[in-house]
């Protein structure tokens, strides 16, 4: 009996582990599934996953179990955040474990929460309160946080537009090592913002985020070689820059470059390959890669014009607010769009329940007014 007993007893100390043990491992769990490649916190071994790419349903679950375990350990309450933004089903409370993480000084958990208030994800959006996290996120040391306190001072949101002060916190950024604040601080010198115009700086600085891998210095470079601004004009080079840009995800990256495809500029055309890289470019948020497809469907630049298509494009452009849309459809009065194109985009505008008068040959009145309502009831 005392032989049976001793056994019992040892089998339960051998199935029992320390709860500090328990949670160790449910944390590892959770950032294996869910760690930000940009979270200096994350430790050792772990890549991190990116956003698109994260197994929501199965980082939820971990990351829920490590919280439970260190319901005070701010990398945990951070991941259960984004896995609950990646998710999409209950955005309160992501935001809630974000700020519950950046209450403990997690960076990126209070950078994460200024774009969702600049985004209006999950929410209104508010660039006042965008800002106030952004602040907050470079006060805890998050380098990317200094560059959108630039963006807000540049673009005037939630704070008053001011290039020089900008241009500071750009620099800021880029000294911290942030490869979009290197291209902004580019663009600054390109276009003599905040700052006395230098080319030569520009070229420098696109070059500095372009090593880094960053879209938007890839594709800034790509079109100084395109244009030959401070730099020799060499079309395959630019095409090279705008094809890295695409492989970093950069919208105008995928346009640049499909346009550059669809037209065999410092490349061999490829029309399918054009036609794949723009829809892309419309996916990643490009309003100039959606005019350019508007277009293209419409004149048959892919084979047969496709007017069902081309409107699509076209009122996606619209809500996208493209500049060169609105300047076509809006001043232009869709002229230069074929008339079976034009009798498309109305029938798109009748079934959101919009009423307009038509004309032969152009947009009426009533049917620009019926665009500009639609767009404006887009984010």
């Amino acid at each position: 009996m005392r032989k049976m007993a001793l056994v019992s007893a040892l089998v339960g100390m051998i199935a029992v582990a320390p709860p500090a043990a328990h949670a160790a491992d449910a944390l590892r769990q959770c950032d294996v599934l869910a760690a930000s490649p940009l979270d200096a916190t994350r430790p050792k071994g772990v890549n991190g996953v990116g956003f698109g790419k994260l197994d929501a349903g199965a980082a939820v679950a971990a990351c829920e179990a490590a919280v439970k375990a260190k319901p005070d350990d701010a990398r945990a309450n951070f991941n259960l955040g984004r896995a609950l933004q990646a998710e999409g089903k209950d955005l309160d409370r992501a935001r809630s474990f974000y700020e519950k993480a950046g209450g403990k000084g997690h960076g990126l958990a209070l950078f994460n929460l200024g774009v969702m208030y600049r985004d209006a994800i999950g929410g209104p959006r508010d660039y006042g309160r965008a800002l106030d996290y952004f602040r907050k996120a470079d006060a805890a040391h998050y380098a990317g946080a200094a560059n959108e306190v630039g963006q807000a001072y540049r673009n005037g949101r939630g704070v008053k537009q001011d290039d020089a002060e900008a241009f500071k916190w750009y620099d800021k950024a880029a000294k911290m090592g942030d490869a979009t604040a290197l291209a902004n601080l580019g663009q600054m010198y390109e276009d003599g913002l905040g700052v006395a115009a230098d080319q030569a700086k520009a070229v420098d600085y696109y070059k500095k985020s372009a090593a880094k891998g960053d879209g938007m210095g890839l594709l800034n470079l790509g079109w100084d070689y395109e244009q030959g601004k401070g730099v020799p004009k060499d079309d395959a080079i630019a095409t090279s820059y705008y094809k890295k840009a695409a492989e970093a995800g950069n919208a105008d990256g995928f346009n640049n470059y499909g346009v550059n495809l669809a037209n065999g500029i410092g490349t061999l055309k490829d029309l399918k390959a054009a036609e794949a890289m723009l829809i892309k470019g419309v996916e990643a948020g490009s309003d100039r890669a959606a005019y350019n497809l508007a277009f293209d469907y419409n004149d048959g630049k892919f084979g047969q014009p496709d007017p069902a298509k081309a409107a699509h494009y076209a009122l996606v452009a619209i809500a996208m607010h493209s500049a060169l849309a609105e300047t076509v459809l809006y001043e232009g009065r869709g002229k230069k769009l074929s008339i079976a194109t034009l009798e498309a985009l109305q029938g798109l505008l009748a079934e959101k329940g919009l009423k307009f008068d038509k004309e032969g040959g152009q947009l009426s009145n009533s049917a620009i007014e019926a665009l500009k309502k639609y767009a404006a009831s887009q984010p």
